[in-house]
Formats: structure tokens, sequence, C-alpha cells
């Protein structure tokens, strides 16, 4: 008989219906023994001498979800690649002796399920990984297939246009490459660096690579000979801005509901603030582009949705009352300098501390048409070294459909 003890994921603690899609942080929790829920699902690994258990606990928005590992090998944390649809793509380390490096790392599929006839699974991806192939969220996505998907990496080679599309299939179990090639007639005047993969799905099993700062690498991977297509992203929201290091806490992208979103959090600095790379925050500007996910993609493809000065927003009607939370993260909120998640057409997720002193912060969903505060929860970042990007919206509570 199974002992452990069930704490359903199709519902918050007051009742509420699960969010068909949440924020999942990207820090693992592990643990070497502990709880199951109805998404929990086990695997050997690879030596086939321990088992892997990984359970989701789930909370609606601005709530986020984890993921917990339970393993009894490895010094390192396991890590999420990357998650589509129902699948989330694990790395765990398959001993504490390899640890050290990616290549010690064992790869597992999580497919989401819930009930007698859906139950979740585990599955270890059969080795090797090719050699050229980094699995981290800015190469490797998943196209989602009826009864089987597909892992797709794009990389870089040595020639201008070139790259390598590795392509891992559930039906075969092998990993096979193709050439994808950007059309002859494009040319990009920056060099494409990826730093998210987003599935656009179709016929021809569209994946699109973005680099945050410059544009889009749409490719139809299921072609025999893909080629790939550029579009630039929006202007920045802030015409003369460098464009250097990393663009995930400020910027973001996603598919929703047939068309393509992508926000942008632009900062002002306070005059004469800045000092080393420090700064005083000023307040900022959000605003959130779109454009079909069907095509065609052009340069003015873009449709500008939303704009909203952070001096714009208001207390939502049902945080009035919230005492000790509303205010004091409205002013935060307004004046520091948050990270930010695109979660649905309308509505951004920003993290904000409100004290310093302390590793909590306050996730906070900003309804852009109505220029409210919506909502507000409680986050723990003392994993998140700098306090920097640590959740990403996914949509696999969308496939939980045990019954409560």
């Amino acid at each position: 008989m199974d002992r452990r003890q069930r704490h359903p994921p199709t519902s918050t603690s007051d009742g509420a219906p699960l969010h068909p899609s949440l924020l999942l942080n990207l820090q693992v929790d592990t643990a070497s023994d502990g709880d199951g829920n109805d998404t929990t699902a086990s695997c050997r690994t690879s030596g086939g001498a321990h088992d892997v258990q990984v359970t989701l606990f789930a909370a609606n928005p601005p709530g986020v979800s984890r993921l917990q590992v339970v393993r009894s090998a490895g010094a390192s944390a396991p890590y999420i690649v990357t998650t589509e649809a129902d699948l989330v793509l694990l790395g765990v380390p398959a001993s504490a002796d390899s640890a050290r490096t990616r290549s010690g790392y064992d790869y597992f599929v999580y497919k989401l399920g819930a009930g007698e006839k859906g139950a979740s699974s585990l599955e270890l991806l059969p080795g090797p990984v090719p050699s050229s192939l980094s699995l981290d969220d800015s190469h490797v996505g998943i196209l989602r297939r009826r009864d089987s998907y597909l892992i797709v990496a794009l990389c870089y080679t040595s020639s201008p246009g070139k790259y390598d599309l590795h392509l891992y299939d559930s039906k075969s179990g092998g990993w096979t490459t193709k050439q994808a090639s950007l059309d002859q007639q494009q040319h990009m005047d920056h060099c494409h660096v990826n730093r998210k993969v987003i599935t656009v799905e179709g016929d021809a099993g569209t994946m699109a690579w973005v680099d945050l700062w410059h544009g889009i690498l749409f490719c139809d991977v299921l072609h025999e000979e893909p080629r790939l297509q550029h579009i630039p992203l929006p202007p920045p929201l802030l015409p003369t801005r460098e464009l250097g290091g990393c663009p995930r806490n400020a910027r973001d992208i996603a598919v929703i509901n047939g068309r393509i979103y992508y926000v942008e959090l632009q900062i002002r600095t306070m005059p004469g603030s800045s000092s080393r790379g420090s700064y005083i925050s000023d307040g900022w500007t959000v605003a959130i582009w779109s454009t079909s996910a069907t095509g065609p993609w052009h340069g003015d493809c873009w449709h500008q949705d939303y704009k909203l000065d952070a001096s714009e927003i208001t207390v939502g009607e049902k945080l009035v009352h919230f005492e000790g939370v509303a205010e004091p993260t409205l002013v935060r909120l307004q004046t520091g300098h948050p990270t930010l998640c695109l979660h649905d057409s309308r509505v951004v997720y920003l993290m904000a501390k409100v004290d310093y002193q302390d590793e909590k912060a306050w996730v906070l969903a900003v309804d852009m048409r109505n220029k409210t505060l919506q909502a507000v929860a409680k986050f723990t970042a003392d994993r998140v070294p700098g306090f920097c990007f640590t959740y990403t919206h996914t949509r696999v509570s969308e496939y939980l459909k045990m019954q409560i």
C-alpha cells in the first residue's frame, strides 16, 4: 500500500481551482525523503542504483509553484532545463562524484497528469546527449505532439547563418541532427544570442529562439531542410539604452492563446545616482507588444497592446484592506527595480523587495489594462544569488485533470 501523504495539487488552500498556468520556481527543492501527492512520479537513475522522485507543489499565481526532487545521490542541485505543455525536462546529478559538470547529469522528462488514468510519469532520457549540446533553457525547447514529443536545440556553428538543429524523438528514443540556415536574403546586424526558446507549434512544428535584446529566429523544425527566419523585436522603450548583459530580469516572451506576447521593463535612473554599476531607481515603465503566432512576420508586425508607468498603478479593491502589504509593496514597486515575468496577455508579474535587510520578497500581479496591483504573494529568495530572474511561466497545471 502506498502510504505517502496526498496533497491534491488541483486546488488551493482556500478551495479555489488551480489556474491553468503557473509561475514555476526555477530553483528546485531537494530532499533525501519527502511526502508526495498525486503528481508524484519516480524513475531509476542511469546507473540503476537509485530512485529519483519528482513532485509538483502548485500554487495559484502570484504564488510561485515549485518542484521537489527526492534522490539519494548528487552533491549539486537538480535544475529545470525547460517546460512545455504537460512536460518538464529536468537535469539531475547522476552521482556525487559526477555532479561537478553538466556531463555528469541524468536527464528526465516529467509528465504531469492526475487521476487513475492520467498519473504523472518520470522517464529517463537514454544517453548520450550530443557533445556539442548544452542543455539549458536558452537553447532547448520541447515540441509536444499528440502521443510523443521532440526535444529540440539550436546550436551555433563556425559558419555565419548556419546552425545545428539537434532533435530527440521520444518515439525512436534517439538524437538526430539537421542543418538549419538563415535565409540568404536576410541580414542580422548583430550577433544573435539565444536567451529563451518558445514553441509556436503548427503543422510544420514552428519553434523560435529568442535573443531578448534583438530579435527572434523562427524555425519549422519538422521540415527536412529547415530554414530560419529572423524578425527584430520592437525598439527599446529607451532608444539610447546600451543593450548588454543578461536581459531576463527586464524582458520576457511567451505564446498565449495564438499570439506571441513580448514585454519590456525599463527602469529610470535618478540623475547623478549612477556609480560603479549601481544606481537609484526613479520609477519605471513597462509595455506589452504582440504579434500573430501564425505569421507572416516582418519588422513592423508588432502591435503595442499596453504601456504603463509605475506612478499610474493603484491598489485593486481586493487589496485595499490587505494591511501591511499593499501600500508598502506599492511604494517599493513604484520606486524600486523589480524583476519581470509575462504570464498572460494583460497581466505581468513583478518581484520586488520591500525590506532589503531580509530575503523575503513579494510577487506582484499588475493588470496592465486596468493599471492596478491585482494580487500579491510572499516569496523566499534565499537561494537566488543577487535576487535575479528566478521563475518562469508554465502551462503544466492545465493538464491536471484530477477531480477534487
